[in-house]
């Protein structure tokens, strides 16, 4: 497991990436970023969802032809769970606002809002 300090910072990492220009992320990329979560997210039952979405997007990542729209979709499924758990991660200190971040991050990755995704 990883400690706050290093959760912070790979939530910023996260997020840095997905929003400072997402069509220039490489799959490899996106892997190396998933990789770094499974593990942590893996330890923890109530984070075990959002990790088999992870590997479910890694999945569509190692694919010979990457599919766009099932990847933006998949972004879209994540971001949601994130955003479900947000307000669970503690009214205190900044995880619930990195957490709702990075929920949003996905979004703009995906192209998305979280309107089109209650919609779905």
């Amino acid at each position: 497991m990883i400690n706050l300090a290093e959760t912070t910072s790979l939530l910023d990492e996260t997020t840095q990436k997905l929003t400072s220009e997402p069509e220039h992320l490489t799959a490899r990329e996106g892997i190396a970023l998933i990789d770094q979560w499974i593990t942590p997210l893996s330890s923890s039952e109530n984070f075990k969802p959002i990790s088999e979405q992870l590997l479910k997007l890694k999945e569509m990542l190692i694919s010979d032809s990457v599919d766009q729209d099932k990847v933006k979709s998949q972004l879209g499924v994540i971001s949601e769970q994130l955003s479900l758990m947000a307000p669970d991660m503690g009214s205190e200190g900044e995880m619930p606002s990195l957490v709702e971040g990075l929920a949003a991050a996905m979004r703009f990755a995906a192209g998305t809002s979280k309107a089109d995704l209650s919609e779905e």
